[in-house]
């Protein structure tokens, strides 16, 4: 079984990681909103964070 405490410490690295890509997002997405619809431009960077996010997250398992 892996180490509880590195666990702990992957968890709240993820944890910002979520918060700060949220963080990230919401203000892309208030840049943008003059040009393109503010739905799509949310939907849009939350997709493409997400999408760097986990493949972050599976590199790191590997």
């Amino acid at each position: 079984m892996k180490n509880p405490k590195k666990l702990i410490a992957i968890f709240i690295t993820d944890l910002l990681c979520v918060l700060g890509n949220i963080v990230v997002v919401l203000l892309l997405a208030t840049l943008c909103r003059d040009i393109v619809d503010p739905n799509i431009s949310i939907i849009l960077f939350a997709v493409v964070f997400t999408t760097i996010m986990f493949w972050a997250f599976h590199e790191r398992e590997k």
